[in-house]
């Protein structure tokens, strides 16, 4: 519930920009979807902040010590879905490309999204073409369905 950043957008964005940076989440939402999900977006730990001080001094002990830490009731392992994987992957679209994916998503046809986005009908072509690769996704609709799994990520989070 940052000002700038709605749920894990933030992290997706920190991802984006250092992925080899190791990051935790700290939040006062600490339901097992939302950590299952920052953990499948490349969270290396999640932190509450309903957690006793101790525990959280231990966990950053853990996390600067190049460990990944969870909340006691999710050590198990968690292995993303292929719905969370291209969601996670949303995050790392350009600017651009997320327009054109929210507008595609929006129900516009190319023709309509190049006029929206002042580009070419062969730009929108390009960049829904560099949209599916990057989300490994092979059509419109699984492309809206990745969007909106992200857009459910931020509102969950």
């Amino acid at each position: 519930m940052l000002p700038d950043a709605q749920g894990l957008e933030g992290l997706a964005a920190i991802r984006a920009v250092r992925p080899r940076t190791s990051v935790a989440v700290v939040s006062s939402r600490d339901d097992p979807a939302v950590i299952r999900r920052a953990i499948a977006m490349g969270a290396r730990g999640f932190l509450s902040k309903t957690a006793p001080l101790g525990d959280m001094v231990s966990a950053i002990g853990v996390l600067l010590a190049g460990e990944r830490w969870l909340p006691p009731a999710l050590l198990e392992p968690v292995e993303p879905s292929a719905e969370g994987r291209a969601a996670a992957r949303v995050g790392e679209l350009s600017s651009a490309q997320l327009r054109v994916l929210r507008a595609m998503a929006d129900g516009r046809q190319n023709k309509q999204i190049a006029w929206d986005l002042p580009l070419a009908e062969p730009t929108v072509k390009s960049h829904l073409a560099t949209i599916f690769r990057k989300l490994e996704v092979l059509n419109r609709t699984q492309a809206t369905l990745a969007l909106r799994m992200f857009d459910g990520l931020g509102e969950a989070a």
